[in-house]
């Protein structure tokens, strides 16, 4: 069983981290987001390893948990006209490919090199949609993505 320190030694040892290592702010490219946290582009790895083949989160962020962090705008607005409300619902599921297909990557091609390819039990993949909104349009999507991938949401 892998540890957060595995999968650490993996991506470290495995990818150029000073082209992988990024603060939030950096990721997010949102001047309303400003941290100065450390993690890794998510979407860099992605590129090593499938290329343009699937959609991934911005960032992976390792502490006590696994977390894929998606940083999206064009949540914000009042307009309610038929345009608008297609963009939205595009923007909602790109969200949830995007949870989808960095979930899969990382669980069968980045944890499946690292010791026997599991996770210690007590370790949680969590996806967090940063947006900027006036709602909280992903409430509708935390049971169906922990349903699908047994991943968590935030």
């Amino acid at each position: 069983m892998s540890t957060i320190i595995d999968v650490r030694e993996y991506i470290e040892d495995t990818y150029d981290t000073s082209e992988i290592s990024r603060t939030f702010s950096e990721i997010a490219q949102n001047p309303r987001v400003q941290s100065e946290v450390e993690c890794y582009d998510y979407d860099i790895i992605k590129r090593k390893i499938m290329g343009d083949k699937c959609a991934s989160a911005d960032a992976l962020y390792l502490k006590r948990f696994i977390y894929f962090i998606e940083f999206k705008t064009g949540f914000a607005t009042e307009r309610t006209d038929a345009n608008t409300r297609t963009h939205l619902e595009n923007l909602k599921l790109r969200i949830k490919i995007k949870a989808y297909e960095s979930l899969g990557l990382f669980e069968k091609i980045i944890l499946s090199d690292i010791a026997d390819g599991k996770l210690d039990d007590n370790i949680q993949k969590k996806y967090i949609a940063v947006i900027d909104s006036l709602e909280t349009p992903m409430d509708a999507y935390e049971d169906i993505l922990q349903e699908a991938s047994g991943c968590t949401v935030s």
